[in-house]
This record gives C-alpha cells, sequence and structure tokens, in this order.
C-alpha cells in the first residue's frame, strides 16, 4: 500500500504528463486515509498536491471514493490557500459524487478568487447539478462585472446544464466582447437546437448562423465552433449557412470543416457546394471536398446527376493514384 509520502511523489511525477500517461503511471491501489490525513493536516502545498491525485486517481481508475468527498468539502470551504480549493473544487467533480454540490455552490457565490469560482462553475455543469442553473443565470447576467475566464466557465457550463431559463444569457454572452466568453457561449447554443421552444431554436439558430459570418465574427475558432454546433440542426437553413461557409470563409481550415460538416445535410445545396470545394485554392480543403463528396454518393445523399459523375471523375484525375481519395471515388463512381 502506498503511503502519504509516496503518494506525494507520485503526484509530482505526475505533473506534465498528458491524461493518458498520468493514467498509465497511476496504481491500482491507493492509501486513501493517508491521503485524507494530508488533506486534514499537511502543508499547503501537499493539500493541493493530494487533492488532485485523488481527483485522478477516482478519475482515471474509475473508483468511488465516498470518504474523500467530505474532506474535499471542507478544504473547499475553509483553506486560505486559493490554490488548494481549486484542486478541492476540481477533485469534487473527478470523484463524481453529487453530495459535492453544496460545497461547489457555496465557492462559485461566495469564494473571492475568480479561478476557484471557474473551477466550481465548471465541476457543476460536469457533475450535471440542476441546482446551480439559478446562481449561474444570475452571474453572468451582471456581464463585464463579472471577470471573462469566470463568464466563460458559466457559459460553458450551462451549455451542459441545458435549461430555458439560461438561453437568454447565452444569446446575450454569444455577443461578449471577450472571445472566450463567445466561444463557450456559442458552443452551448449548439445544445439548444432541438427539443425546446419554437422560439428558443430558433433565436439559438440565428445566433450560431451569425457567430459563422466572417463579417461578425473576425476569430476563426468562434466561427468553427458554430459550425459544429451546426451539426445537429434540422432547421432547412442550416445547409445553406454551412454550404456558404465551404465556399466563402477566408480562413482554409474553417472551409475544411464546413466542408466536413456538409457531410450531415443532404441535397442540392450541399452537392453544389462541394463540388465547387474541390476547386478551392488549398489543398486540404480540395481533399476534405473529394472524400465528403464520395461518401455522400456512397451514402445516397447527392443525386445521381451529371455533374457529381464529372465531379468523382474529376477527383481520380485530380488526386495521386491509389491515395485514399482517388480510391474513394473509384468506389463511389462504381456505386452509382
Amino acid at each position: 500500500m502506498a503511503t502519504p509520502l509516496a503518494n506525494l511523489k507520485l503526484d509530482t511525477k505526475l505533473r506534465g504528463l498528458s491524461e493518458d500517461a498520468r493514467a498509465d503511471c497511476l496504481p491500482h491501489e491507493m492509501d486513501i486515509g493517508g491521503a485524507i490525513m494530508t488533506l486534514r493536516e499537511g502543508a499547503a502545498s501537499e493539500r493541493a498536491q493530494t487533492a488532485r491525485l485523488l481527483g485522478d486517481f477516482a478519475f482515471m481508475k474509475k473508483k468511488k471514493i465516498p470518504e474523500a468527498v467530505l474532506p474535499l468539502s471542507v478544504l473547499l470551504k475553509i483553506d486560505g490557500d486559493p490554490l488548494v480549493r481549486e484542486e478541492a473544487a476540481w477533485a469534487l467533480w473527478k470523484l463524481g459524487d453529487k453530495h459535492a454540490s453544496e460545497a461547489l455552490l457555496h465557492a462559485l457565490a461566495n469564494d473571492h478568487y475568480t479561478t476557484v469560482q471557474e473551477k466550481a462553475a465548471r465541476a457543476l455543469g460536469l457533475l450535471g447539478v440542476k441546482e446551480s442553473i439559478p446562481l449561474m443565470v444570475a452571474l453572468l447576467s451582471l456581464g463585464r462585472s463579472v471577470p471573462a475566464r469566470l463568464r466563460a466557465a458559466l457559459a460553458a457550463s450551462l451549455g451542459l446544464l441545458v435549461d430555458e431559463q439560461a438561453a437568454k444569457v447565452l444569446l446575450s454572452s454569444a455577443l461578449d466582447s471577450e472571445p472566450n466568453v463567445r466561444y463557450e457561449a456559442v458552443k452551448s447554443l449548439g445544445r439548444y437546437l432541438f427539443d425546446f421552444p419554437a422560439e428558443i431554436m430558433q433565436r439559438a439558430f440565428e445566433q450560431i448562423v451569425r457567430s459563422m459570418s466572417p463579417a461578425r465574427e473576425r476569430i476563426a475558432d468562434i466561427r468553427q465552433a458554430a459550425l459544429k454546433a451546426m451539426r445537429i440542426s434540422n432547421d432547412p437553413r442550416a445547409a445553406n449557412a454551412v454550404a456558404k461557409a465551404a465556399t466563402g470563409d477566408p480562413d482554409p481550415q474553417t472551409r475544411k470543416l464546413a466542408v466536413e460538416t456538409l457531410l450531415c445535410f443532404e441535397g442540392a445545396v450541399s452537392e453544389t457546394a462541394l463540388i465547387e470545394a474541390l476547386e478551392d485554392s488549398n489543398w486540404f480543403v480540395r481533399k476534405a471536398a473529394g472524400r465528403v463528396l464520395a461518401e455522400a454518393v456512397k451514402r445516397g445523399r447527392v443525386y445521381n446527376t451529371p455533374r457529381v459523375c464529372e465531379a468523382l471523375a474529376r477527383m481520380e484525375r485530380m488526386f495521386p493514384s491509389g491515395s485514399r481519395e482517388w480510391r474513394l471515388a473509384a468506389e463511389a463512381f462504381a456505386s452509382l
């Protein structure tokens, strides 16, 4: 059984590794009693390290550690070191125990450090604590009087909790002056595109379309988040908006993503955009268009028209013989 000192040495070893690498390095068992003792009696750095390690162990090994919830909750409420409180909040999410919700709500409402509030907000969203929605909506409604990183965390969590009362503040946050807030709000609005009252779905759709426009949103990452959100839309106008991005966005990575997103839609609009994208100035966009067009043909999502046949024949000439795109074009052509 690992000793408390061994636990701390292990945490030091794990820092800086990827999540998969951390999982591989974690032992099958951990001295939970020793870790809890360190949470209560250790120095600040030891408390922070132990909270992090408990969270990693529970999350990556899929272990339930109910006895750690109370000491971590106490740390989150009363520890004098904000780093310890941050690690405690994040560990409480990783433990996956909703008994932690009261301490996380207390931290979101009362902690004086934005980083602690941010971790608490994200933990509440990831735990699916619906009781936190009114507080999150109230905080996000305060706009720029709330720090940007906390606004972003609130917008992200309200997308996970998905509640009608959150839609209005997310629509406002999608216009926030801070890019990180807009990014999280646009991602979250995608969850309001189905199974909601028509007015909410309509407003969410219109805002996402605005966020896809380079004239209105200059940050390519946010336009890409809007494209990803659009994938689940049933609105008949969605294909038009995605097709416009596939052929007109100034950023090649965004055009490539839009081309790939067109696989979610069928019909003449997607077909036309994919054929046009085969002429894109960027090689990677052209490759994506070729792959998606061939896949769409094989799935029966585009019509057997002369222009599609011509495009597939062009792909066989355009891409190197034996390449993935060349093979897909040949298979699609044979399926017509």
